[in-house]
């Protein structure tokens, strides 16, 4: 299969009935829902945001299709919305009816899925950016011909992709998700708390939040007897442990809730794996919450990737899309993640005995780009120093063509690192 999208955005509207109609009477429930938790509290927006920004995305092209909304210059969601739309289309257009059915069900577990859209998104984008290189591309496990995701190649030259996408919660004890929810309805008693000055209610649990309503209706009560001036400065529930802090304790100079370094000033104080919501005035609160468990991002990873792996035939080139959904794409240069990735792939390739496997891309679900009219997710790769099957670098452009550092970060648009990762 070969496919060839429209540059331009407004030919790319075109596909956005077409695909909203396979999803029926469900997809305006679904948004309705989105819409108005989106303005129903700061906290549900975020859960928007890190979540769903796609379904949101497509919504907005609707609008713009139907003269609601201008069409903005240069918005990488936007872009990579329409381009996964239409992607997604001509796809569905031109596999069996079997591989049909599987991609409509996939729509509709997805409307209902707290992880969207985005494993899809990732199988659509990678393929889409193999055939913009000029390759031949099969979606193999679609039409139930194999286990991986993706074959591609030219001539007789192929090789097979599996994705797997990690959702931002994968490994940590505190999902971001729960964690939103259990703020939102104490929103007016952080805004309004009757003790002096602003301080932070510092929530330290045993393990992990647990997402029970019950449990985290016990956990709100607890946390308000803490906000009121004639209760005890620290409570427990069950387990958890809830203290006030002035914010003097914590602190040595004030702190702008609105700017970007504010978390890792509360990472210093509090620890890596640290949660902040609320707001900061001279009447409000903030709630910090922790576990004494660590996070284990590196578990969940390396487990996707030998699973990927293990759903490779082995008998040709294999490659492993990992798309992780906590990354921006600033973070993408970041020496931490690289060294990560790096040594998860070396544990993969010689530890697990997956040498089949050529390289390791890495991606993230929101670490878009808007380059005049191309819009896409960049990645990075960790080849395989040894593969069972060597290929030519040239056959393989979409995964193993080089780039320094800096032109990787002129093309994500964020500053160059001062050397080479």
């Amino acid at each position: 299969m070969r496919i060839e999208l429209p540059s331009d955005k407004r030919d790319l509207l075109l596909y956005v009935p077409e695909f909203l109609k396979l999803m029926g009477s469900r997809w305006p429930k679904r948004i309705g829902q989105l819409v108005s938790q989106h303005f129903k509290s700061p906290y549900l927006l975020k859960i928007i945001d890190d979540y769903h920004w796609l379904e949101m995305s497509i919504d907005h092209c609707e609008g713009i299709r139907l003269g609601e909304v201008d069409m903005p210059e240069r918005n990488a969601r936007i872009g990579a919305a329409l381009r996964f739309v239409a992607g997604f289309v001509e796809i569905r257009n031109r596999v069996t009816e079997r591989a049909q059915k599987e991609l409509d069900g996939r729509l509709r577990d997805g409307l209902n899925s707290d992880t969207a859209f985005a494993s899809l998104y990732l199988e659509v984008d990678t393929a889409l950016k193999l055939m913009a290189k000029g390759y031949e591309v099969t979606f193999v496990d679609l039409e139930r011909s194999g286990t991986h995701d993706l074959k591609f190649g030219i001539g007789d030259n192929f090789a097979e992709v599996e994705c797997k996408s990690l959702t931002m919660d994968s490994g940590r004890q505190i999902r971001r998700n729960d964690f939103y929810r259990l703020i939102d309805p104490l929103h007016s008693s952080l805004m309004n708390h009757r003790r002096i000055g602003p301080g932070l209610v510092v929530v330290t649990l045993p393990k992990r939040l647990l997402s029970s309503e019950p449990f985290k209706d016990g956990l709100r009560r607890a946390i308000c007897r803490v906000l009121e001036r004639s209760g005890s400065r620290k409570t427990r529930w069950k387990e958890c442990q809830i203290e006030w802090r002035d914010y003097a304790e914590c602190f040595d100079k004030p702190i702008r809730i609105q700017e970007p370094p504010v978390y890792k000033q509360f990472q210093e104080v509090f620890g890596q794996n640290v949660h902040v919501a609320g707001a900061m005035s001279s009447d409000s609160a903030l709630v910090v919450m922790r576990s004494e468990r660590e996070d284990d991002t590196s578990k969940p990873w390396l487990t996707a990737m030998r699973k990927a792996a293990s759903q490779l035939s082995g008998n040709r080139p294999g490659f492993i899309a990992v798309q992780l959904n906590d990354v921006k794409k600033e973070d993408l240069l970041l020496p931490h993640l690289r060294r990560r990735a790096g040594i998860l792939s070396g544990a993969l390739f010689w530890r697990y005995g997956a040498d089949h496997v050529n390289a390791v891309q890495v991606s993230g679900y929101d670490a878009l780009v808007a380059n005049q009219e191309e819009y896409g997710s960049p990645a990075f790769v960790v080849p395989n120093p040894k593969p069972t099957h060597p290929i030519d670098r040239t056959l393989v452009a979409s995964f193993l063509e080089g780039i320094s550092d800096a032109d990787f970060a002129d093309a994500l648009g964020v500053p160059r690192p001062t050397v080479n990762i």
